[in-house]
């Protein structure tokens, strides 16, 4: 994690509609139905970027870090995340 985070980009062309919903202070939901704030964004996924880990698994970079109110530190994609309540994501302080 960074000590100055990055700003949320914008206009990329060929990502997702979450683009402009999800930046660093963020509150969020990811799938599991865990809440936690957004911390670092890594940009947009890399074509090519997954890693062969051996034995059949492979990894690949996840666009954000969230730290959940449980404590735990997670990485995910857009598609993994969903805004805090009924609204956009919120920036709570």
């Amino acid at each position: 994690m960074t000590s100055d985070p990055n700003p949320a980009p914008t206009n990329h062309p060929g990502v997702g509609d979450h683009e402009t919903a999800f930046a660093v202070g963020s509150r969020v939901v990811i799938d599991e139905g865990r809440s936690g704030k957004i911390v670092d964004d890594f940009g947009p996924p890399v074509e090519g970027s997954a890693v062969d880990l051996g034995g059949g698994h492979e990894t690949r970079p996840r666009r954000w870090a969230v730290a959940l109110d449980d404590g735990d530190l997670v990485f995910v994609d857009d598609d993994g995340l969903e805004p805090e309540g009924d609204g956009p994501a919120t920036l709570k302080g």
